[in-house]
Protein backbone atom coordinates (compact mmCIF):
# COMPACT_ATOMS: atom_id res chain seq x y z
CA UNK A 1 0.00 0.00 0.00
CA UNK A 2 2.68 2.07 0.97
CA UNK A 3 4.24 1.75 -2.62
CA UNK A 4 0.81 2.16 -4.35
CA UNK A 5 0.52 5.96 -2.44
CA UNK A 6 4.15 6.81 -3.26
CA UNK A 7 3.06 5.90 -6.65
CA UNK A 8 0.09 8.20 -7.04
CA UNK A 9 1.51 10.89 -5.75
CA UNK A 10 4.13 10.48 -8.21
CA UNK A 11 1.63 10.69 -11.01
CA UNK A 12 -0.65 13.50 -9.60
CA UNK A 13 2.87 15.45 -9.69
CA UNK A 14 3.40 14.55 -12.83
CA UNK A 15 0.10 15.75 -14.34
CA UNK A 16 0.58 19.07 -12.64
CA UNK A 17 3.93 20.24 -13.07
CA UNK A 18 3.59 20.97 -16.60
CA UNK A 19 1.36 23.01 -16.10
CA UNK A 20 3.61 25.27 -13.23
CA UNK A 21 6.82 25.06 -15.32
CA UNK A 22 5.04 27.16 -18.19
CA UNK A 23 4.33 29.77 -15.51
CA UNK A 24 8.32 29.49 -14.38
CA UNK A 25 7.18 28.77 -11.22
CA UNK A 26 9.29 25.66 -10.79
CA UNK A 27 12.46 24.14 -13.02
CA UNK A 28 12.45 20.97 -13.74
CA UNK A 29 15.70 18.24 -13.96
CA UNK A 30 16.89 15.27 -14.44
CA UNK A 31 20.36 14.30 -12.86
CA UNK A 32 22.06 10.61 -12.81
CA UNK A 33 25.87 9.36 -11.73
CA UNK A 34 26.69 6.76 -9.02
CA UNK A 35 26.50 6.20 -5.55
CA UNK A 36 29.34 4.68 -3.64
CA UNK A 37 27.29 2.55 -1.16
CA UNK A 38 28.27 0.67 2.14
CA UNK A 39 26.67 -0.16 5.15
CA UNK A 40 27.34 0.80 8.76
CA UNK A 41 27.05 -1.90 11.55
CA UNK A 42 26.24 -1.53 15.34
CA UNK A 43 27.78 -3.04 17.08
CA UNK A 44 30.77 -3.15 14.09
CA UNK A 45 31.61 -6.72 12.95
CA UNK A 46 35.26 -8.11 13.16
CA UNK A 47 34.92 -8.81 8.95
CA UNK A 48 33.74 -4.80 7.59
CA UNK A 49 32.24 -4.28 4.26
CA UNK A 50 33.78 -1.89 1.59
CA UNK A 51 31.90 0.34 -0.84
CA UNK A 52 29.95 -0.82 -3.63
CA UNK A 53 29.59 1.06 -6.93
CA UNK A 54 25.92 1.50 -8.17
CA UNK A 55 23.92 3.51 -9.86
CA UNK A 56 21.56 6.56 -9.20
CA UNK A 57 19.64 8.53 -11.49
CA UNK A 58 15.78 10.50 -11.73
CA UNK A 59 13.96 13.61 -11.94
CA UNK A 60 13.97 16.64 -10.01
CA UNK A 61 11.50 19.64 -9.29
CA UNK A 62 12.76 22.95 -7.90
CA UNK A 63 10.08 25.20 -6.65
CA UNK A 64 11.81 28.81 -6.53
CA UNK A 65 11.12 30.14 -2.83
CA UNK A 66 13.68 33.32 -3.68
CA UNK A 67 16.70 33.95 -5.84
CA UNK A 68 18.73 32.56 -3.13
CA UNK A 69 17.03 29.57 -2.30
CA UNK A 70 14.30 26.69 -3.47
CA UNK A 71 12.70 23.32 -2.56
CA UNK A 72 13.51 20.59 -4.76
CA UNK A 73 11.44 17.41 -4.44
CA UNK A 74 13.56 14.48 -5.83
CA UNK A 75 12.67 10.99 -7.49
CA UNK A 76 15.32 8.98 -7.57
CA UNK A 77 16.65 5.20 -9.14
CA UNK A 78 19.41 4.32 -6.53
CA UNK A 79 21.20 1.54 -5.55
CA UNK A 80 22.68 0.75 -2.20
CA UNK A 81 24.50 -2.02 -0.45
CA UNK A 82 27.86 -3.22 0.36
CA UNK A 83 30.44 -5.92 -1.09
CA UNK A 84 32.97 -8.13 1.16
CA UNK A 85 35.82 -10.37 0.41
CA UNK A 86 36.38 -13.35 2.39
CA UNK A 87 39.74 -15.19 2.38
CA UNK A 88 41.23 -18.17 4.09
CA UNK A 89 43.39 -20.78 3.65
CA UNK A 90 41.67 -23.13 1.83
CA UNK A 91 38.91 -20.81 -0.02
CA UNK A 92 38.48 -16.95 -1.62
CA UNK A 93 35.79 -15.07 -2.61
CA UNK A 94 33.76 -11.84 -2.60
CA UNK A 95 29.88 -11.40 -2.11
CA UNK A 96 27.67 -8.48 -3.17
CA UNK A 97 24.43 -7.25 -1.34
CA UNK A 98 23.25 -4.75 -4.06
CA UNK A 99 19.41 -3.28 -2.92
CA UNK A 100 17.91 -1.15 -5.41
CA UNK A 101 15.35 2.13 -4.14
CA UNK A 102 13.08 4.56 -5.27
CA UNK A 103 14.18 7.19 -3.62
CA UNK A 104 11.50 10.56 -2.57
CA UNK A 105 13.70 12.97 -1.34
CA UNK A 106 12.38 16.52 -0.29
CA UNK A 107 16.09 18.92 0.07
CA UNK A 108 16.39 22.52 0.35
CA UNK A 109 18.81 24.07 -1.31
CA UNK A 110 20.60 27.23 -0.55
CA UNK A 111 22.34 29.14 -3.74
CA UNK A 112 25.13 31.94 -4.28
CA UNK A 113 24.65 33.60 -7.75
CA UNK A 114 27.55 34.74 -9.67
CA UNK A 115 27.90 35.81 -13.28
CA UNK A 116 29.63 32.31 -14.69
CA UNK A 117 28.45 29.87 -12.16
CA UNK A 118 25.99 29.31 -8.91
CA UNK A 119 27.42 27.47 -5.99
CA UNK A 120 24.79 25.89 -3.69
CA UNK A 121 24.37 23.73 -0.84
CA UNK A 122 21.55 21.56 0.15
CA UNK A 123 19.95 18.95 2.77
CA UNK A 124 16.91 17.43 3.71
CA UNK A 125 15.52 13.84 3.80
CA UNK A 126 14.92 10.71 1.78
CA UNK A 127 12.42 8.07 1.92
CA UNK A 128 13.59 4.53 0.16
CA UNK A 129 11.19 2.07 -0.96
CA UNK A 130 12.92 -1.12 -1.67
CA UNK A 131 12.56 -2.72 -5.19
CA UNK A 132 14.65 -5.56 -5.29
CA UNK A 133 17.62 -6.84 -3.30
CA UNK A 134 20.53 -9.43 -4.40
CA UNK A 135 23.18 -11.62 -3.12
CA UNK A 136 25.47 -12.39 -5.49
CA UNK A 137 29.07 -14.52 -4.52
CA UNK A 138 31.68 -15.95 -6.27
CA UNK A 139 34.15 -18.11 -4.38
CA UNK A 140 37.56 -20.69 -5.07
CA UNK A 141 37.98 -23.34 -3.19
CA UNK A 142 40.55 -26.01 -3.41
CA UNK A 143 40.65 -24.67 -7.38
CA UNK A 144 37.03 -25.15 -7.89
CA UNK A 145 34.93 -22.27 -8.52
CA UNK A 146 31.35 -20.97 -8.00
CA UNK A 147 28.96 -18.76 -8.55
CA UNK A 148 25.71 -18.15 -7.11
CA UNK A 149 23.14 -15.32 -6.92
CA UNK A 150 19.63 -15.38 -4.45
CA UNK A 151 16.91 -12.91 -3.71
CA UNK A 152 17.32 -11.36 -0.33
CA UNK A 153 14.59 -9.06 -0.24
CA UNK A 154 12.61 -10.76 2.67
CA UNK A 155 15.65 -9.61 4.83
CA UNK A 156 15.00 -6.29 4.76
CA UNK A 157 12.57 -3.72 5.46
CA UNK A 158 10.50 -1.81 2.38
CA UNK A 159 10.96 1.24 3.87
CA UNK A 160 14.38 3.15 4.75
CA UNK A 161 14.17 6.79 6.11
CA UNK A 162 17.47 8.86 6.03
CA UNK A 163 19.39 12.21 5.45
CA UNK A 164 21.58 13.62 2.99
CA UNK A 165 23.46 16.85 2.28
CA UNK A 166 26.30 18.11 0.02
CA UNK A 167 27.06 20.97 -2.38
CA UNK A 168 27.37 21.50 -6.11
CA UNK A 169 27.75 24.29 -8.69
CA UNK A 170 25.43 24.88 -11.66
CA UNK A 171 26.58 26.49 -14.50
CA UNK A 172 23.59 28.86 -16.46
CA UNK A 173 23.38 28.45 -19.85
CA UNK A 174 20.30 30.43 -21.45
CA UNK A 175 17.22 29.32 -19.57
CA UNK A 176 18.80 25.92 -18.50
CA UNK A 177 21.94 25.14 -16.15
CA UNK A 178 23.79 22.24 -16.11
CA UNK A 179 24.99 21.27 -12.72
CA UNK A 180 27.33 18.80 -10.90
CA UNK A 181 26.70 17.95 -7.26
CA UNK A 182 28.36 15.40 -4.35
CA UNK A 183 26.60 14.69 -1.11
CA UNK A 184 26.27 11.85 1.80
CA UNK A 185 23.05 10.14 2.26
CA UNK A 186 23.21 8.37 5.80
CA UNK A 187 20.05 5.99 6.84
CA UNK A 188 18.86 6.84 10.15
CA UNK A 189 16.69 3.45 10.49
CA UNK A 190 17.85 -0.15 10.98
CA UNK A 191 16.85 -2.10 7.61
CA UNK A 192 17.36 -5.27 8.61
CA UNK A 193 14.12 -7.67 8.74
CA UNK A 194 13.24 -9.99 11.33
CA UNK A 195 13.61 -12.93 10.24
CA UNK A 196 14.99 -16.35 11.40
CA UNK A 197 17.08 -16.76 8.37
CA UNK A 198 17.75 -13.40 7.35
CA UNK A 199 20.99 -13.21 4.95
CA UNK A 200 22.74 -10.24 6.81
CA UNK A 201 21.74 -10.79 10.15
CA UNK A 202 20.04 -12.56 13.68
CA UNK A 203 17.60 -10.78 15.54
CA UNK A 204 20.20 -10.54 18.61
CA UNK A 205 23.36 -9.39 16.27
CA UNK A 206 22.07 -5.16 16.15
CA UNK A 207 21.77 -2.91 13.36
CA UNK A 208 22.02 -2.33 9.93
CA UNK A 209 21.40 1.11 8.21
CA UNK A 210 22.82 2.48 4.85
CA UNK A 211 25.09 5.11 3.74
CA UNK A 212 26.26 6.26 0.52
CA UNK A 213 28.32 9.19 -1.50
CA UNK A 214 26.23 10.78 -4.61
CA UNK A 215 28.04 11.84 -7.39
CA UNK A 216 25.70 13.40 -9.92
CA UNK A 217 25.35 15.41 -12.87
CA UNK A 218 22.74 16.70 -14.67
CA UNK A 219 20.88 19.59 -16.57
CA UNK A 220 17.77 21.81 -15.13
CA UNK A 221 15.43 23.29 -17.75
Amino acid sequence: MRVKGAIAILMALLLVVPVMAQEKQINLGVKGGINMANLSYDPKPEEGSSSLMGLAGGMVLSFNLSPAASFDGEVLYIQKGASWDVADEECSGDTDVKLTYISISPMLRFKIHSQSLTPYFMGGGEIGLLMSAKAKASWTCQGESDDYEEDVKDSFKSIDFGISFGAGVEFPMGNSGLFVEARYAMGLTDIGEDVEESTMQDEDEGTIKTKGIYLLAGIRF
